[in-house]
């Protein structure tokens, strides 16, 4: 039934954010009364409804980035990483937030990805030749590899680590600092944070192209002045 009332709210942009909106609104109840499954649940069906929206964002992120296939592997991770492990670390509460969430999983996915196809383009291109045949040396070429191997997935989870640690603290921020813009360039910006795209802000607002950038440089050069203030 689901599938049925997604595929045809798809093709509506105002039932697409009026159900986005009921879906989070779910979604947050569950996540107050600490029901788990229900979570997972709204969370699923946001994220099916929005995912022409993450497929769009991840071809975005992945400009310059990956090419090709990696594109599609790209968007498999973004949505495994959604449907798996952002909704349980998602603090939002509007599809807003939601939608900033997501962008930040695309992006990371982009870099993922890369990240994994030039691990593979350099095993490729070493040669097995290069494996030694004598024992001792065979085992101590095996030592190194692993050490490599470890050296190399320490670092990714420091990244990571680290990646999360500027997520929660920017969250933080933005959180605090966005509703204390003025007028315009608060609801520019809103809509720049939900991955909306300056021609649908044009829309949305009524505005001219020149207007949505000078608001978003306002809104900017505001937030730079707040993180000022910002209580760290």
């Amino acid at each position: 039934m689901w599938e049925c009332q997604t595929s045809g709210t798809r093709s509506d942009p105002d039932l697409v954010e009026r159900r986005a909106e009921q879906l989070m609104k779910e979604f947050v109840r569950a996540r107050a009364r600490g029901d788990k499954p229900a979570m997972q649940r709204w969370w699923g069906e946001l994220l099916a409804l929005q995912f022409d929206r993450l497929t769009a964002m991840v071809k975005r992120h992945a400009q310059g980035v990956v090419f090709g296939s990696e594109v599609d592997d790209a968007i498999s991770e973004a949505a495994m990483r959604m449907a798996l492990k952002a909704w349980r670390q998602h603090e939002g509460d509007t599809v807003g937030s939601f939608n900033a969430a997501m962008s930040t999983v695309c992006r990371f996915s982009c870099r993922e990805v890369q990240r994994k196809a030039a691990r593979i383009s350099e095993r490729r291109a070493g040669s097995l030749d290069a494996v030694p045949r004598d024992g001792r040396e065979a085992q101590g070429w095996a030592a190194s590899t692993y050490a490599d191997f470890e050296a190399e997935r320490l670092r990714a989870h420091a990244e990571e680590e680290e990646r999360r640690e500027t997520l929660a603290a920017d969250r933080d921020f933005v959180a605090w600092a966005v509703p204390q813009l003025p007028g315009r360039p608060r609801e520019v910006f809103e809509l720049l944070l939900e991955g909306r795209t300056p021609t649908e802000i044009m829309e949305r607002l009524g505005m001219e192209r020149n207007a949505v950038d000078q608001n978003k440089r306002r809104a900017v050069q505001a937030l730079r002045k707040l993180k000022e203030q910002y209580p760290s």
